[in-house]
């Protein structure tokens, strides 16, 4: 399991992403879901979800400013890419509704081009 920590500069939001996530890293992802204070309904689901390939999970927590981003083993370069770019757009969703960016403008764009 590879991490990568990204800051999104004017907006102070912080993104963990977590590629490669196996058996052996669902542990941290757990322990970093639950410091986030995700549910545990939700970590429950997203733990299960990440037992399997070609998957991902984006929990983010407006109150730390911070997503947590999870993409699972996959079976390809193409599947990878998918997934980051799913996951991606999530991220850019959250971000913007918490600064109340309209997601179809030039602003939101450009955020997901940062966060890829």
């Amino acid at each position: 399991m590879i991490a990568q920590y990204i800051m999104i500069g004017d907006h102070k939001w912080n993104i963990l992403v977590y590629y490669n996530v196996d058996l052996y890293g669902l542990t941290e992802v757990k322990e970093m879901l639950s410091r986030l204070d995700c549910p545990k309904r939700y970590m429950r689901k997203a733990l299960n979800v990440l037992r399997n390939y070609n998957t991902g999970l984006t929990y983010s927590n407006n109150k730390y400013e911070m997503s947590i981003v999870c993409i699972s083993r996959t079976t390809s370069e193409e599947q990878m890419m998918n997934s980051i770019a799913h996951e991606v757009k999530h991220v850019q969703s959250h971000i913007c509704e918490y600064y109340d960016v309209e997601e179809d403008t030039e602003a939101a764009a450009y955020l997901t081009g940062y966060i890829i």
